[in-house]
């Protein structure tokens, strides 16, 4: 769907009625295939845990696994048997850990981005059934994921960990350590420098479905980042309890 169109009906409108349905059906022949490939991103802590924002993308995982390409290859047969399509001129990537691509289907007039990624042996928490997939990935895994990834980090991300932070007791010394099993070089003075500079125009493009003020989100990035940067525990959380 052309951005224009996009914008002539309501977010929920699109994504409720339109982009999720066709996710639904993705998910439903990757599960059919059998294949131990988790769910994770964006989309996961989205739709399966948080609700707090519309997320576009799905991101299919698995860690250190030599079989990677036959899972992806027996994903993409099922997709094409479905009915569903793609270029490989266009959006199309492959490597021998990474695979994207933008599939299509008849019934819908936009596409959908489709990330296949054979990751770091590093793990943390329990792959788990939800309502939205059978093997989804942890909350505690996609916060390591997304601090991991500070020097590709989006507005996206941010808000993400700002959300898991709210939700979820833990202490960032064991979130780093973690982290640092996953990618070398990654410190708390650089992560929070990054969380820290999220403007607010990059704050008005998330696509929200919960209401928040750039004011009181920037008030809990700075407490966010003060914590990182002393390796506390998460104090958003007790806040948000109280």
């Amino acid at each position: 769907m052309a951005t224009s169109d996009k914008n002539t009906i309501s977010l929920s409108e699109f994504y409720e009625e339109n982009l999720y349905r066709l996710q639904d059906g993705v998910l439903n022949i990757v599960k059919n295939c059998g294949t131990p490939l988790y769910l994770t991103g964006g989309t996961a802590l989205s739709r399966a845990y948080y609700r707090h924002r519309y997320s576009d993308d799905l991101d299919f995982f698995v860690n250190n696994d030599n079989s990677f390409n036959q899972y992806v290859d027996a994903v993409l047969d099922g997709l094409r048997k479905a009915g569903y399509d793609w270029s490989v001129e266009t959006g199309f990537v492959k490597s021998p850990d990474f695979r994207t691509l933008v599939l299509r289907h008849p019934d819908f007039q936009m596409g959908l981005k489709l990330d296949f990624v054979n990751d770091v042996a590093a793990h943390y928490g329990e792959i788990t059934e939800t309502d939205l997939f059978y093997r989804t990935d942890s909350v505690r895994n996609i916060l390591s994921n997304k601090v991991t990834a500070i020097f590709r980090m989006s507005a996206k991300d941010i808000v993400d960990i700002h959300r898991i932070c709210l939700n979820e007791k833990f202490e960032w010394r064991e979130v780093f350590e973690e982290v640092r099993e996953k990618e070398l070089g990654v410190e708390p003075l650089d992560v929070s420098q990054v969380m820290q500079g999220i403007t607010q125009a990059a704050f008005e493009s998330i696509k929200w479905k919960c209401g928040l003020t750039f004011a009181e989100f920037k008030r809990d990035i700075d407490m966010i980042a003060a914590d990182m940067l002393c390796l506390k525990d998460n104090g958003l959380n007790d806040r948000s309890m109280k």
